[in-house]
């Protein structure tokens, strides 16, 4: 504590000052004396008049310094990012980015709620880069669960999987939210009986710059991002920030790795309390998947167990031959206009596109062929010994979805009404094929370019 000229400076950590003036006489800056108070007359003891109200009261100035780091990180959100101030009238839990930028930049936005209230995330990696997992709030799957990215559905909408990793890299979200019962009442979602996961991103810098993030560990884990961000660009008010990111790690158990490039690109324009805030994500992963071992296997092999890591002629069991690849395109444009200074229109219409592949290996016997549930007799396979093969199974699947969510709300005081409207539309194809394998275990096309046909050229597949 320092004093100087009547007034007490506190430091306190945090950059804070407070500043107290004292009641001394030094501490009138006019130069005249501290007013005298006298004793009181002794019948004024017995009937006492109201305090006089001293001159000068306490007075308390506070200076506080916000420091934003370059990651987002403001040290402002009590219990390191896991307990944001909630003003829903339901249970809300969530994290920010206090709590986002320390953990590891290879999670995706659902194992970062792994922390919350009633919330179990079981995924078969412990960096959070595989989709595939299993995730329950209060004991209600993924099935039960509604998740939304910027406002649109986000997820596979024929079996329930988050596929978080395709939504944003971690450094582009701002803050995730899960209601552990009822949804939001505008959520795009149609099976958030027993809850909704919300995500959010960034908004882009006002002022132009850059961040660059870089990460290393075992299992040959390397990843790579970059985000540079325009600022205003000129004096239309609009901004973007755009990033890239590339990530490649071993498979924790046995032979295999998993790769993953990402694009995110945003933008804003706001005037007023209008906006407009475009955004594009694309995002290409793909997987050496695991086989699943029995515990005499595992007390065998332990962590080195799984799909052999060399090929031997004549077995499907080749780690190659067994993967999940998946890319994936989403855009929407979420825009907000208030119409009256109590009446807001918001419309949010997005689209995705995914492409992938669910590849395994097989031994096929030519004598026994079906395209579907017919025969078609006896298929000369190459590579064969006694017309029996090894094959890649390629199960290829395309998915295309579009929508839009429009929502009119009226707030009065303590009141609130909405009504809305949500259009969705989802097509999804899927097509198999048989690729024969190479004696050296190479495929000429892994992507069913060299399907095995019959002699009249149809396709042969499940």
């Amino acid at each position: 504590m320092l004093t100087k000229n009547g007034y007490k400076i506190l430091l306190l950590s945090g950059c804070a000052l407070y500043f107290q003036p004292t009641l001394a006489a030094s501490s009138v800056k006019s130069g005249k004396p501290a007013p005298t108070h006298h004793a009181p007359r002794a019948r004024e003891t017995l009937h006492p008049a109201p305090k006089a109200v001293p001159a000068h009261k306490d007075e308390y100035i506070s200076v506080r310094k916000q420091v934003v780091g370059a990651n987002g990180v403001t040290n402002t959100t009590p219990g390191g990012g896991l307990m944001p101030v909630q003003s829903a009238a339901k249970s809300v839990s969530g994290v920010s980015r206090d709590y986002i930028a320390k953990q590891s930049p290879t999670a995706n936005a659902v194992t970062l709620l792994a922390m919350s209230p009633g919330v179990v995330v079981a995924a078969n990696d412990p960096l959070g880069l595989s989709d595939r997992m299993n995730v329950s709030i209060r004991g209600l799957n993924q099935t039960e669960l509604g998740t939304t990215y910027e406002g649109m559905p986000a997820g596979d909408r024929l079996y329930y999987t988050p596929f978080a990793t395709e939504w944003s890299d971690t450094e582009n979200i701002s803050h995730l939210e899960v209601s552990q019962g009822s949804p939001d009442i505008d959520a795009p979602v149609y099976n958030s009986v027993g809850g909704q996961i919300r995500a959010s991103a960034r908004q882009p810098s006002h002022k132009a710059g850059g961040y660059i993030d870089l990460s290393g560990g075992n299992k040959s884990l390397n990843r790579q991002f970059i985000r540079l961000d325009s600022g205003e660009i000129g004096h239309t008010g609009i901004r973007n920030y755009t990033s890239f990111s590339h990530t490649e790690v071993n498979n924790w158990r046995g032979s295999g790795n998993t790769k993953r490039y990402h694009v995110d690109s945003h933008f804003l324009k706001e005037w007023g309390h209008n906006s407009i805030a475009p955004f594009f994500s694309w995002n290409w992963m793909r997987t050496d998947v695991y086989t699943n071992p029995t515990l005499s296997q595992w007390n065998q092999y332990g962590i080195s167990y799984n799909y052999a890591g060399k090929y031997s002629y004549g077995t499907s069991n080749y780690y190659k031959l067994r993967f999940n690849q998946r890319q994936n395109v989403i855009a929407a444009i979420p825009t907000q206009f208030e119409l009256m200074p109590e009446l807001t229109f918001k419309i949010t219409p997005y689209i995705m596109y995914t492409r992938g592949f669910i590849n395994s290996g097989a031994n096929v016997n030519g004598q026994s062929m079906f395209v579907g549930d017919q025969s078609v007799g006896t298929v000369q396979l190459p590579y064969s010994v006694n017309n029996v093969a090894t094959v890649e199974n390629v199960d290829a699947y395309t998915q295309a979805a579009g929508g839009q969510n429009a929502t009119l709300t009226w707030k009065h005081k303590f009141n609130t009404l909405q009504v809305g409207y949500w259009y969705d539309y989802f097509d999804h194809n899927e097509n198999t094929s048989y690729t024969p394998v190479e004696p050296n275990g190479n495929v000429m096309n892994e992507y069913g370019g060299n399907p095995i046909k019959t002699s009249s050229g149809t396709v042969i597949g499940t």
